[in-house]
């Protein structure tokens, strides 16, 4: 994971989040962000960045025009939007362990798992949100030192990363921070894991009851 990657998934992870109070300072933060690094690189190649990848200058690319679409949404567009598309979906929600194992009561214990594994790395998760929540892993990634038991969890994020993309519409704002984020930080999950996800997830209970309900 080196240092442009960190950058993308900091900037990713502000994007996908819930839109607060501040969402347009943020989103005019990102955007101005995005466009001085291309700016600097193609205007004076004496400074760091004259290294960027052009997998890199792509992202930052698609990084400011996501910004900028989100920009053009009034806050409650914003939060509409956000919830439409996360909130409470099978396919494209914001938790990792959900799109692991499904409805699942193992995900209490995988939660926990996670929560330790984010604490000993040195990183203090949000209290008032769950461990396996997208955003802030994104961030855990951006900040955490390299090691073994990292990369496993790079890889599990980057399989659920992949599968939200999958199943987000072309005209969603949102596809293009994940497809940035496919383009450019995580390497493509190979066909059978994706497979291994889907069958491995634990499907809600909605076959009717045995009896009536009496009330």
């Amino acid at each position: 994971m080196n240092d442009d990657n960190r950058l993308l998934l900091a900037a990713a992870a502000r994007m996908i989040g819930y839109p607060s109070s501040m969402f347009h300072e943020e989103m005019t933060e990102i955007e101005n962000f995005a466009e001085e690094l291309l700016d600097t690189n193609m205007v004076d190649p004496s400074e760091p960045f004259k290294q960027l990848e052009q997998s890199v200058q792509k992202a930052l690319s698609a990084i400011g025009t996501t910004a900028n679409k989100l920009k053009a949404l009034s806050l409650r567009e914003a939060q509409e939007q956000y919830v439409a598309t996360f909130d409470l979906k099978d396919r494209t929600g914001l938790y990792l362990t959900a799109h692991e194992l499904g409805d699942s009561r193992r995900r209490g214990v995988a939660m926990l798992e996670l929560r330790e594994h984010i604490r000993n790395s040195g990183f203090q998760p949000i209290e008032n949100e769950l461990p396996d929540y997208v955003p802030l892993l994104y961030e855990w990634i951006a900040a955490a030192p390299e090691h073994e038991q990292a990369n496993q969890l790079i890889g599990r994020i980057g399989l659920v990363t992949e599968r939200i993309r999958q199943n987000l519409p072309d005209h969603n704002p949102y596809r293009h921070v994940f497809e940035m984020l496919m383009n450019s930080v995580f390497e493509t999950p190979a066909e059978e894991a994706m497979k291994d996800l889907e069958q491995k997830r634990e499907k809600p209970d909605t076959d009717p009851m045995p009896f009536p309900l009496m009330y």
